[in-house]
C-alpha cells in the first residue's frame, strides 16, 4: 500500500508541475494570432507595431531628398508599441568619381550632412522617435550620428 501511495503522490506532483507550466508559458509568451501584426513582449504586456505608411515613407523621403549621397533608408517601428518609428540612413561621402575625400574635407561634409539629416527628418510632422546616419567612402563605414 505504501508504494501505491508514493506513486500517486509523485503522478500527483507530475501533474501539478505540468499544470503549472502551462500556465506560466501562456502568462509569459500570449498566444498571438496568425494575422495579427509582429509583436514583441514588454514586461508581460504585448504590443504590436505597425509598419509606416505609403505616405509617411514618401514624406520623409522628400525631406531627405536634400542629403547628397543618400543611397539607402529604413524607417522601422521602433519596438515599442508607440506607433513611433527609426529613420536610418546611409550616406556616401565619396568624392568625385569616388575618390577619398581629404579627412578635413569629409569631417566638414558629414558634420553639414548630420545637420541637414537631423533638422530635415525631427522638422517632419511623422512619428519618429529615433534618427540615425551611417557615413561610407567607397563602401568603408567611416563614421555614424544618432
Amino acid at each position: 500500500m505504501a508504494g501505491k501511495s508514493v506513486w500517486l503522490g509523485a503522478a500527483a506532483l507530475a501533474v501539478a508541475f505540468v499544470a503549472g507550466y502551462v500556465l506560466l508559458q501562456d502568462r509569459l509568451l500570449p498566444r498571438t494570432s496568425e494575422t495579427s501584426p509582429v509583436s514583441a513582449v514588454t514586461m508581460g504586456r504585448t504590443t504590436a507595431d505597425p509598419a509606416p505608411t505609403d505616405a509617411m515613407v514618401s514624406t520623409v523621403t522628400s525631406a531627405l531628398a536634400n542629403v547628397s549621397g543618400l543611397y539607402d533608408m529604413a524607417i522601422l517601428p521602433d519596438g515599442l508599441g508607440d506607433n513611433r518609428f527609426v529613420v536610418s540612413a546611409m550616406v556616401d561621402v565619396s568624392g568625385q568619381n569616388g575618390a577619398i575625400p581629404s579627412a578635413n574635407t569629409a569631417d566638414m561634409s558629414m558634420r553639414s550632412l548630420v545637420d541637414a539629416f537631423f533638422r530635415d527628418v525631427y522638422s517632419l510632422s511623422e512619428p519618429i522617435s529615433e534618427a540615425e546616419i551611417t557615413f561610407t567612402e567607397d563602401g568603408t563605414l567611416v563614421g555614424t550620428a544618432g
